[in-house]
């Protein structure tokens, strides 16, 4: 619960502040000094992301940080690093203060950072191969749920409070239908008959079992794990009682404080990563089919999740 309301009230102030001001050398960085910086030996970017694994993340990018060092040498780019935050505020003040330059993610982290930090999202990311995604709430066939409507009175499992499909894209879903939803401790804890209790179950693996042996009434994933990682035996089990609209598989944003022409340059190479032998190889070990520039622009696209984000924080954080 404590982690719901902190991460709330973070998004929440990003969110407001934002909306006031409108009308080969390749390391893990350390924790203290600013990476992106200008010198006699040239500029050093620095990727960004949030894990508890930094060596799985280093690992993860270490083949982008090899050709990003390469290509953008004649931008004047020497080194690129990979430095790892524990947690989205940290990660919203390095992409504040220029610590981390390039940051990948989903939308909805990627949108709690952009508006703490100022960041820019500059590309889609076709993660694991698709340009978007939803999310499906499902509960099993004999449960007796066959709307979003049954879940009063019920508990639905949700992944982790920052996880795009499997929190607030079905939590949208289920909001719009102008249902109440308050977070419980565990899937044994009282739900009112008017309200949609929901839990964190830490994983997609669990919420599919939990929603299987009975845990809960319902689970939300993406719409692509429910069709490909679970077994076609047991998805004949279930039902899908409610979907999310689609969003942009994954983001690539920037920080405010990058020169202009190196995010051109930055982009054009990012871009262009399908075009080569060696392009392909990072983008296979990002899981990634390509980046592509928002079809309608990204402010659009940031326009739509700014309008969903709004809704859940605001709705839940009021229950």
């Amino acid at each position: 619960m404590f982690r719901r309301k902190f991460f709330f009230f973070l998004a929440l102030t990003a969110i407001l502040s934002l909306m006031s001001c409108q009308g080969s050398g390749n390391e893990t960085a350390a924790a203290d000094p600013v990476a992106s910086t200008n010198s006699t030996n040239g500029v050093t970017l620095t990727i960004g992301d949030i894990s508890n694994d930094p060596a799985k993340i280093t690992e993860r990018y270490s083949l982008l940080a090899d050709y990003l060092e390469e290509d953008l040498a004649d931008s004047g780019v020497s080194k690129i690093e990979i430095r790892v935050a524990p947690d989205l505020e940290t990660m919203s003040e390095w992409m504040a203060n220029g610590t981390v330059d390039i940051y990948f993610d989903s939308v909805y982290p990627s949108f709690v950072v952009s508006n703490g930090s100022g960041s820019t999202p500059i590309l889609r990311q076709w993660r694991k191969g698709v340009e978007q995604y939803n999310s499906v709430i499902f509960a099993t066939k004999d449960s007796g749920v066959t709307s979003v409507n049954d879940l009063q009175g019920q508990i639905v499992a949700f992944e982790e409070v920052y996880s795009t499909s499997g929190f607030m894209l079905p939590t949208a879903a289920i909001l719009e239908t102008d249902l109440k939803m308050v977070e419980k401790e565990n899937n044994s804890e009282a739900v009112a008959a008017d309200e949609v209790g929901f839990v964190f179950s830490g994983a997609d693996e669990n919420t599919i079992q939990w929603v299987l042996s009975g845990k809960v009434a319902a689970g939300a994933t993406d719409s692509a794990t429910y069709a490909q990682d679970i077994p076609e035996d047991i998805r004949e089990t279930l039902v899908i009682v409610g979907e999310s609209e689609f969003v942009p598989r994954a983001v690539a944003t920037v920080t405010p404080e990058m020169e202009s022409e190196l995010v051109e340059a930055l982009t054009e190479s990012l871009l262009n990563l399908d075009d080569s032998e060696n392009g392909v190889a990072v983008l296979e070990s990002l899981d990634t089919a390509k980046f592509d520039e928002f079809p309608g622009g990204a402010q659009a696209a940031f326009d739509e999740i700014n309008r969903l984000v709004l809704m859940v924080e605001t709705t839940i954080s009021e229950n």
